[in-house]
C-alpha cells in the first residue's frame, strides 16, 4: 500500500479533471493473477474501515462472542 502520484511533465499537470491528477492510493496483494487497486483516499478510508469491521468480525467469532 503507498500513495502514488500521476506522473506528468510540467506542462502536462492541469489537462485532465483535477480529481484525476491529485495523488491517489495504490493496494497491491501479489497473488497468482496479482490484485492492483488504485483508489481515491475517500475509497481508501472506506476500504480500511470495513477491512477492519471485517478482522473485527472474525475475531469475535474465533472467540465465540458472536455467532457465525
Amino acid at each position: 500500500m503507498r500513495v502514488a502520484y500521476c506522473d506528468k511533465a510540467a506542462n502536462w499537470i492541469g489537462t485532465d479533471p483535477a480529481d484525476l491528477e491529485r495523488p491517489y492510493v495504490e493496494f497491491s496483494v501479489p497473488a497468482e493473477d496479482g490484485l492492483h487497486l488504485s483508489l481515491n483516499p475517500e475509497h481508501a478510508r472506506g476500504l480500511a474501515a470495513a477491512l477492519l469491521r471485517a478482522a473485527d468480525t472474525a475475531d469475535a467469532a474465533f472467540r465465540g462472542d458472536v455467532a457465525q
